[in-house]
């Protein structure tokens, strides 16, 4: 494995050496439950983001190196309305969210759009029940475990 996150534990199951001795013959030896104990790993530190990280691998007398990355692991940390839908409502009418655009900001700067629908809003019953008036409709979009809310208002007339 050559690509981890922030956190992650150390994986070498599948890592295969090659030792080749003075004779010319080439010896092949994979990490597994059998001789686990015959190797030894340095340098795996997965505290933090890291572009090249020297992982030493000794075997028995030998060793060898190679380089894994330490990637961030990116959340969703915000999320804004960044395209309205309907916001004007005659007493009566249901809710209606076409055209409404959810922007999702995430830890590394990113961002990405998803639409709006009616299961990510509350507040609804609220309005139904009020009447005419100005009412906050409140967005509430769930990702990764990560649970992010927006809101936007509306009116109601007659």
């Amino acid at each position: 494995k050559l690509k981890y996150y922030v956190g992650e534990e150390s994986d070498y199951s599948g890592l295969t050496i090659a030792i080749a001795y003075s004779n010319g013959s080439v010896k092949h030896f994979e990490y597994n439950e059998e001789n686990k104990n015959k190797f030894n790993f340095q340098g795996f530190d997965s505290s933090k983001p890291v572009d090249e990280q020297k992982i030493i691998v000794k075997y028995e007398e030998y060793s060898t190196v190679y380089y894994i990355t330490i990637k961030e692991i990116v959340k969703l940390i915000n999320i804004k309305i960044s395209v309205l839908p309907k916001t004007e409502y005659k007493l009566g009418e249901w809710l209606n969210t076409e055209g409404g655009i959810i922007q999702k900001q995430y830890s590394d700067g990113s961002t990405a759009n998803t639409i709006l629908i009616n299961q990510y809003i509350s507040g609804w019953d609220e309005v139904v029940a009020g009447g005419v008036g100005t009412y906050t409709l409140t967005v509430k979009y769930k990702e990764n475990g990560v649970i992010k809310k927006a809101t936007y208002d509306i009116t109601v007339t007659e």
